[in-house]
C-alpha cells in the first residue's frame, strides 16, 4: 500500500468520454441569454440546492474518527446518530443490520484498479448530486414545455374554429349586403316615385291655379280688387305665367299662357277701371264743393291736395301693381297705364285750370311790372308744379315725360301773357334782371333735387302741401325730386333771345357806328380832371365793396364810350346766356370796339399838334389795355394757346387788383416786365399783338427824336466813307478834313444830342405819365427806350474813338454815363 500505484490507463479515458460529453454552465449560460424572470427562477433553485443533504450512507450510519488509518472495521449504527468513542482509530465496520448502499462497493476493494473505478463511481455520485437541482429545474421546464404544447394545440383547435365561424359570418354578411342593397334600390325607387308624384304634382299647381284665378277675377262688383287675396292672385297669375312662359315645352302650355294673359289682362283691367271710377268721383265731388261760393283758399287747398292724397293710400298698390307688369309685358298692358295717365292728368287739369286763370289775372300781366311779374307768376308755377309733382309721385312711379308735358301745359296759362312781355321788351337791364329771375328759380330747383332723402322729406313739410308719402310705400328712385329748369327754360330761352337780340342792335350802333365827339377826344385832359377830383375828395368811411364799386364807376368815366359800352355789354351777358353766344358776341364787340379805337387814334394824331402822335398812341395802350383785361375774364377755351396766363377769376385782374381799375392794372404791368409787355404773344383777338406793335411805335418815335443829331452824323459819315472807299486815296479826301465831320462839329453835335434828347425824354415821359400814372408802369416802357438811345449813341461814339482823337472823345458819354443820366431826365419831377 505504501509503495507507488501505478496510474489507471482505463479510467482517464472513460474520464475525458464523460467531459467531452457534458456542457459547462458558462457555455451554457452565454449561448442561451435568459429573461430576467428566468434568471430569477433560476436563482431560486440554486438557493435550494445550495443545502446539500449528507450521501445517503452517511444518513444511517456515523465514522468514528481515528488518528490514523487502519482496516476498515464494522461497527455498529447508534440509534441516536453518534459515533461511540474509541483510543484510536480502527477499521470501519459495515452495519449488518442495514442494507447495502449503491455507492459501496460489491466485493472489497483489493486493487487500485478496483479503488479507481470504486472513486470514479463516487466522483459520478457527486457530480449528479450537484446537478440535481438543475435537472429538477429542466424536469419542471419539460412539463411546463408540455403543457405549453397542449394549450398551442387547444388554440389551434379553437383558431380552427373561429375561421370556420368567420367564413360562416362572412357568407352571412354577403347575402345580408346583397339583401341590403336590394332593400336601398327598393327604396330609392320608392323616393324616385315621390319625387316624380311630387314634380307633377308642382307643375300641376301651376296650371290648376288658373281655375282660382278666373273664379278670384270674374267675381261681381268692382271693389273686387280690394280685396286680400287679390294682390296674392295676380302675383300667383304673374308667376304661373312666367313658369310657363320658360317651359313650352309643357304639353298645352301655350294654351294656358294665352289664358294666363287674359287672367293678367283682366286684373289689370279691374285695377284701372277702379281707378278711373274712383278718381271721377272724388272730382265730382270735389268739383262741387269748389262750386261753393263762400269757400275759402284753405279749404279749396285742402280739397285739391290732402284730398287726394288720401285717396293715393289705397289705390298706390294698385297702380304699382300695374306699373311692374307693364315693363314686363307692354304690348299688352301700356294702353291700360296710359288711360289712367290720361284720366289722372285730365282731371286735374279741369280742377287747377280754374284756379291758375285767376291767380295770373291777379298778377296784371298785361301792364304790371315785368321783373316783378315773372318772380311772382314764375314763383307760383315754381309751387304749384311741386305740389303736382308730389302729388303725382303718390300714385305713380313711371311717366314722367306725361308728367312735365302736363305741367308745361299748366305754365301755359302764364307763358301765354309773359312771353310778348319779354320779346317786346327794349331795355337790356331788364331783361336781364328777368334772367336773373329765372335763373334763381333752376338753381333753387335743381339745389333742392340733390337733396338726400331726409333733406327731401323736410323740403316737403315746409313747401309743400301734399301729405308726406307712408314709409312703406315710398316712391321709386326714379321720380325723386322736380326738375323745375325743364319748365323755366322755354321762357329763359325767349330772355336769353331777346337779350342778344338787342346786345346786337347795341353793339352794331354804338360800338361799330360810333361817332366820336370833340369831348370823347379830350385826352389826356379827362384823366387829368379824373385824378384832381381823387385827390380833391376826402376819403368815405364805407365798406370795401362800395369803394371799390364806386371808384370802378368812377375809373369808367374816363374810357372811351366804346370801350365803356363793350365792358357794360360783357359785363351784363357773361351770366344770362350761353358760353358759345356769349363768346361770339363778346369777339364781335371787342373787334368793332377795337375799329372805333384806330379811327378815333387817327382823329387825336391828325389834330397837329406838337404831342397829338404820342398822345393817340398813348390812346391807344391806354384803351388796349383795359381791353387785354376785359378779355382775360373770358374763358375763351380752345382759343387760348398753350403757354399763355390762365383767365382771372372774376371780378379780379392782374395781381389781384380790380377789374375796371386802369390806373392800378396799369400799375402792375411794371411786374410782367418789358419782354413780356412786348412779346406779342397770342392771346384772344391778338390784343396784346397790336398792343406790342403801339408800344414800339411809341418808342421807336421818341428814340428817332431823341437821337436825331448823332444819327444824322452818323450817317453822313458813313455814306462819305462809303464813296471814298471806292475812289483813289488822298489826304485831302480825308473824312475829318470834311466841313460836316470837322472835330468841332463833332463836338457841336454832340452837345445837340445831349440837348435834343434831354427834351424828348422829359416831354414823352412826362405825356406817358399822364396816361399810364403809376410809375411802375412807365418804368417798364422806359426800359427799352434806354436800351435804343444807348444803342444808337453807341454807333456815334464808335465813329468818335476810331476818327478822332481822344481829346473829344472824352467830351462824349459812356454807356454807363449816358444810362444814369437817361435816368435822371426820367424821375418824375417833385410836385
Amino acid at each position: 500500500m505504501a509503495s507507488k500505484r501505478p496510474p489507471n490507463l482505463g479510467t482517464p479515458s472513460v474520464n475525458a468520454n464523460t467531459q467531452s460529453q457534458m456542457i459547462s454552465l458558462d457555455a451554457w449560460e452565454s449561448s442561451v441569454p435568459l429573461q430576467e424572470k428566468q434568471l430569477q427562477s433560476i436563482a431560486v433553485w440554486k438557493h435550494q440546492g445550495e443545502q446539500k443533504p449528507l450521501p445517503l450512507k452517511f444518513e444511517e450510519d456515523q465514522v468514528v474518527p481515528i488518528s490514523r488509518p487502519g482496516t476498515p472495521l464494522r461497527t455498529l449504527k447508534q440509534r441516536e446518530g453518534s459515533l461511540r468513542p474509541g483510543s484510536r482509530p480502527g477499521t470501519p465496520v459495515l452495519n449488518q443490520s442495514t442494507r447495502r448502499h449503491p455507492l459501496h462497493p460489491a466485493h472489497p476493494i483489493s486493487t487500485p484498479q478496483q479503488f479507481h473505478d470504486w472513486f470514479a463511481l463516487i466522483e459520478r455520485s457527486i457530480q449528479h448530486s450537484q446537478e440535481t437541482h438543475f435537472r429538477s429545474h429542466l424536469s419542471q421546464l419539460t412539463e411546463q414545455l408540455d403543457k405549453c404544447t397542449g394549450l398551442t394545440e387547444k388554440v389551434n383547435r379553437v383558431d380552427d374554429d373561429v375561421i370556420r365561424m368567420l367564413s360562416a359570418w362572412k357568407s352571412i354578411e354577403e347575402g345580408g349586403r346583397s339583401l341590403q342593397e336590394a332593400s336601398e334600390q327598393l327604396v330609392d325607387e320608392k323616393n324616385r316615385l315621390i319625387e316624380v308624384t311630387d314634380a307633377i304634382s308642382a307643375r300641376l299647381a301651376y296650371f290648376q291655379e288658373l281655375e282660382r284665378a278666373t273664379r278670384m277675377l270674374n267675381h261681381p262688383g268692382d271693389d273686387v280688387v280690394l280685396q286680400p287675396d287679390f294682390l296674392i292672385t295676380v302675383e300667383r297669375v304673374d308667376i304661373c305665367l312666367e313658369y310657363l312662359q320658360n317651359h313650352r315645352d309643357f304639353r298645352e302650355a301655350d294654351i294656358y299662357i294665352l289664358r294666363f294673359q287674359q287672367c293678367l289682362i283682366r286684373a289689370m283691367s279691374l285695377i284701372k277701371i277702379f281707378f278711373t271710377a274712383s278718381f271721377r268721383n272724388l272730382s265730382a265731388d270735389v268739383e262741387r264743393q269748389l262750386a261753393e261760393k263762400t269757400i275759402s283758399t284753405i279749404s279749396t287747398t285742402h280739397l285739391l291736395y290732402p284730398k287726394f292724397a288720401t285717396m293715393a293710400t289705397q289705390m298706390t298698390p294698385l297702380i304699382s301693381e300695374l306699373e311692374r307688369r307693364v315693363v314686363a309685358y307692354p304690348t299688352d298692358l301700356r294702353s291700360l297705364l296710359e288711360e289712367c295717365h290720361a284720366t289722372y292728368f285730365a282731371i286735374r287739369k279741369s280742377l287747377l285750370t280754374p284756379q291758375i286763370i285767376s291767380e295770373v289775372k291777379g298778377l296784371d300781366p298785361a301792364h304790371g311790372d315785368l321783373v316783378e311779374l315773372t318772380r311772382a307768376g314764375c314763383g307760383y308755377l315754381r309751387q304749384l308744379c311741386e305740389n303736382e309733382f308730389t302729388l303725382y309721385r303718390r300714385f305713380f312711379s313711371s311717366g314722367e315725360d306725361h308728367l312735365y308735358r302736363y305741367l308745361e301745359n299748366l305754365c301755359d296759362f302764364l307763358y301765354d301773357d309773359l312771353r310778348p312781355r319779354i320779346l317786346h321788351e327794349q331795355r337790356i337791364g331788364i331783361l336781364c334782371e328777368v334772367c336773373t329771375v329765372l335763373q334763381a328759380l333752376m338753381v333753387l330747383g335743381s339745389d333742392v333735387s340733390n337733396l338726400d332723402g331726409v333733406s327731401d322729406e323736410g323740403e316737403d313739410d315746409q313747401g309743400s302741401i301734399v301729405p308726406e308719402t307712408p314709409l312703406d310705400m315710398k316712391e321709386s328712385p326714379g321720380m325723386q325730386k322736380l326738375q323745375i329748369g325743364v319748365l323755366l327754360q322755354m321762357i329763359l330761352q325767349d330772355a336769353q333771345t331777346r337779350l342778344v337780340f338787342k346786345t346786337q342792335a347795341i353793339v352794331q350802333s354804338d360800338i361799330r357806328l360810333h361817332t366820336p365827339t370833340d369831348d370823347d377826344l379830350r385826352y389826356p385832359d379827362k384823366l387829368i380832371e379824373h385824378r384832381a377830383t381823387q385827390v380833391q375828395e376826402p376819403p368815405k368811411g364805407s365798406s370795401d365793396s362800395s369803394d371799390n364799386q364806386e371808384e370802378m364807376q368812377a375809373d369808367e368815366s374816363t374810357w372811351y364810350p366804346s370801350v365803356r359800352k363793350t365792358a357794360w355789354i360783357m359785363s351784363m351777358l357773361d351770366e344770362f346766356v350761353k358760353p358759345e353766344i356769349f363768346h361770339d358776341i363778346a369777339r364781335e364787340a371787342i373787334s368793332f370796339c377795337r375799329e372805333s379805337l384806330d379811327v378815333a387814334s387817327q382823329r387825336m394824331a391828325a389834330k397837329g399838334g406838337p404831342t397829338s402822335a404820342i398822345d393817340a398812341k398813348l390812346f391807344t395802350i391806354y384803351h388796349l389795355l383795359i381791353l387785354k383785361e376785359l378779355v382775360s375774364e373770358v374763358d375763351f377755351g380752345q382759343d387760348q394757346p398753350a403757354g399763355t396766363a390762365p383767365p382771372l377769376s372774376a371780378g379780379e385782374g392782374f395781381f389781384g387788383i380790380p377789374l375796371f381799375r386802369p390806373a392800378a392794372f396799369l400799375g402792375s404791368l411794371a411786374y410782367l416786365g418789358v419782354p413780356r409787355l412786348l412779346s406779342g404773344a397770342e392771346t384772344p383777338l391778338n390784343i396784346d399783338q397790336e398792343l406790342k406793335s403801339v408800344c414800339e411805335a411809341l418808342i421807336s418815335d421818341c428814340v428817332k427824336n431823341a437821337t436825331r443829331p448823332v444819327r444824322v452824323f452818323v450817317e453822313r459819315s458813313s455814306a462819305y466813307l462809303d464813296a471814298l472807299a471806292t475812289g483813289p486815296l488822298n489826304e485831302k479826301n480825308d473824312l475829318l478834313s470834311q466841313e460836316f465831320a470837322a472835330p468841332k462839329q463833332a463836338l457841336e453835335t454832340n452837345n445837340e444830342f445831349k440837348q435834343a434828347c434831354k427834351e424828348e425824354v422829359q416831354r414823352w415821359g412826362s405825356r406817358v405819365r399822364l396816361f399810364l400814372e403809376d410809375e411802375r408802369t412807365v418804368a417798364a416802357l422806359f426800359t427799352p427806350l434806354q436800351h435804343q438811345i444807348i444803342e444808337e449813341y453807341a454807333i456815334f461814339r464808335g465813329l468818335l474813338a476810331g476818327r478822332y482823337g481822344p481829346e473829344l472823345l472824352e467830351e462824349a458819354y459812356t454807356e454807363t454815363a449816358l444810362l444814369n443820366t437817361l435816368r435822371q431826365w426820367l424821375v418824375p419831377p417833385t410836385s
